[in-house]
């Protein structure tokens, strides 16, 4: 079966669960979409629109995000792990009572990554 969904037009649509992993899903308009719990794993979805989407719980591992818009979706407790963001838009993705989902995590080449664990200090 062929996951070719290149350009497609998903804009508001209940994605729940669905199975887009490995997909080619560049260009894709996921804007306002629900895809909670949906598969993206190690799909392309480079330039993709998902702003105001909700994608919690959605897997994210090793995707393509490059040049996305993520702004203002919804990505609590989403796994990022592996993900590629160079370019993507996550302006207002994340809220304040989100933060502790990327607490661990650092950006780096684009790519999100776990971060070397710190001992915390001891004294001042």
């Amino acid at each position: 079966m062929s996951k070719d969904f290149r350009g497609a037009n998903f804009r508001g649509a209940d994605l729940y669960d669905r199975d887009f992993s490995g997909a080619d899903m560049r260009g894709a308009d996921l804007y306002r979409a629900t895809a909670n719990d949906a598969d993206f794993r190690g799909a392309d979805l480079r330039g993709a629109t998902m702003s105001g989407a909700k994608l919690r719980y959605a897997a994210f591992g090793d995707a393509d995000l490059s040049g996305a818009d993520l702004s203002f979706s919804d990505l609590r407790e989403a796994s990022m792990r592996g993900a590629l963001l160079a370019g993507a838009d996550l302006g207002g993705a994340l809220r304040a009572d989100d933060d502790a989902a990327i607490r661990g995590w650092v950006l780096r080449d684009g790519r999100l990554v776990k971060s070397a664990s710190r001992k915390p200090s001891r004294g001042r």
